[in-house]
């Protein structure tokens, strides 16, 4: 028996192996949700830091926002319209900026809850706003800057040839 290999323009193999990242994809946002609604609902495991439900809410929409082309049918498409590639690209680049703002903040809530023991206050509800509003803000400031960037200079929107998602780039990151 031979085997045949299907050569696309996304390379020998591309479907196997966007099929294969899609249902890790997958696997891994069905995890994540799974996780949030346990430390949601549970009323045995102790209450987390609220930069916890953030920092797992940011890694959701980041892996729906990996999955666009599958939700629309376009994954093996090189080509692609302005308008997904641009919605792709803006929240993709948004949302890795909130990322690594709810990360460090994760990183940071966890080392001072560890040093100080988890002390209530005027401070602590501030720095939590901060935090968590600030990621969201980071968010939007990037989506919006990739949007206009996007239609201002349409020629830097592409579809990634080693990814399976559009990006932005015009050379100065």
């Amino acid at each position: 028996m031979t085997q045949t290999y299907v050569t696309t323009s996304l390379g020998s193999g591309a479907k196997a192996w966007q099929l294969t990242w899609f249902a890790f994809m997958l696997a891994g946002q069905a995890g994540l949700i799974a996780l949030l609604l346990t430390l949601c609902i549970s009323k045995t495991i102790t209450p987390r830091l609220p930069v916890v439900y953030n920092l797992l809410l940011v890694l959701i929409l980041e892996a729906s926002v990996h999955l666009i082309l599958l939700f629309t049918g376009k994954w093996m498409d090189v080509q692609l319209d302005q308008a997904t590639c641009l919605a792709q690209a803006a929240l993709k680049r948004g949302l890795d900026s909130a990322f690594i703002i709810s990360a460090f903040a994760f990183v940071f809530e966890s080392w001072r809850c560890a040093v100080k023991g988890n002390i209530k206050g005027k401070n602590t509800t501030l720095r939590t706003f901060f935090f968590l509003s600030f990621s969201f803000l980071t968010f939007l400031l990037y989506l919006l800057i990739t949007v206009m960037d996007g239609i201002r200079s349409p020629q830097h929107l592409f579809r990634n040839p080693d990814a399976f998602f559009c990006i932005y780039y015009d050379g100065t990151l």
